[in-house]
């Protein structure tokens, strides 16, 4: 489930940057940035799912809300209470190089999308 997960997270990234060049898309946010939004909120939800299952550490209200208000502060905060001594630096160095990932292939489809759709008005940069 988790690697699952984390394939769809990507393709979700490279997806968001293809459209973000398309001529759909307009300056702020549509409706489609709100879906592609919520489709990466859901599947960090599924990999923590799947990391819950393999670790056995349930997460508290508190927890998943700051999850979602404040992904890139309360995932490693999470990944540092759940694993063992040894491991902590590691599961926080992997999230923020997966994080990192996501932008290049966010960044990758925006690129991709540029030359595919010629460029879009929407492009701001």
């Amino acid at each position: 489930m988790k690697r699952n997960a984390l394939i769809l997270s990507a393709i979700t990234g490279l997806a968001s940057g293809v459209y973000s060049m398309s001529p759909y898309a307009q300056a702020g946010f549509t409706p489609v940035d709100w879906l592609l939004l919520a489709l990466g909120l859901f599947w960090i939800f599924m990999w923590l799912h799947g990391d819950q299952q393999e670790f056995g550490h349930r997460r508290s209200p508190w927890m998943n809300i700051g999850i979602v208000v404040l992904a890139m502060l309360f995932v490693p905060i999470y990944l540092a209470r759940t694993r063992p001594a040894g491991r902590k630096l590691k599961a926080v160095g992997a999230f923020f190089l997966l994080l990192l990932g996501w932008f290049a292939l966010n960044v990758g489809g925006a690129l991709l999308g540029y030359f595919v759709f010629g460029g879009s008005a929407a492009y701001t940069g």
